[in-house]
């Protein structure tokens, strides 16, 4: 009895208020996101992050192109994760293909430590390239496609259409 007040009633973030709220806000990205651009047009970059994370915004939108932001420092050089239907990888160079705008996967809007992370992302972009896009109660942050090398400065900018290295 007590494990089920504690799951009903506490702050924490395995707690039944904790994840009806992470699955109200996925309910409205994911219900927004086609507003802002359909999946041949846009490119979500998704953090690093435990909450709303590039695995939710790769997991949940798979049809859409996600890359996760920071890049990874690998033996075999920096490298990005992607992920498309669901399918990860690992890129040596930012993705090819039609995309004419880039998409910051929202993080909790709850969360004073990620409005700062996404601030200081959005100035190392320039906040004159980027456009907030408001839709059914969610920000969406977005940019075009030609500014995305400046969030990843240490990979290689020419993408290769169907060049991948082999997974790790």
């Amino acid at each position: 009895m007590a494990n089920i007040i504690i799951f009903l009633a506490s702050p924490f973030y395995c707690s039944y208020r904790s994840i009806r709220g992470f699955e109200d806000e996925l309910d409205g990205i994911r219900a927004g996101l086609p507003e802002v651009g359909g999946a041949k047009d846009v490119l979500i970059v998704g953090f690093d992050s435990h909450s709303l994370g590039y695995r939710h915004a790769g997991y949940y939108l798979p049809s859409y192109e996600t890359v996760e932001y920071p890049e990874v420092k690998l033996q075999d050089g920096v490298q990005i994760f992607a992920m498309h239907e669901r399918d990860t990888r690992l890129l040596a160079a930012l993705p090819a293909g039609s995309y004419s705008r880039f998409v910051f996967f929202p993080l909790p809007v709850a969360d004073a430590a990620d409005r700062r992370y996404l601030q200081d992302i959005e100035n190392q972009v320039g906040s004159k390239n980027l456009q907030t896009i408001r839709t059914g109660g969610v920000e969406f942050i977005t940019g075009p496609i030609s500014e995305l090398p400046l969030l990843f400065p240490e990979v290689d900018g020419t993408a290769k259409a169907g060049v991948y290295p082999a997974l790790h």
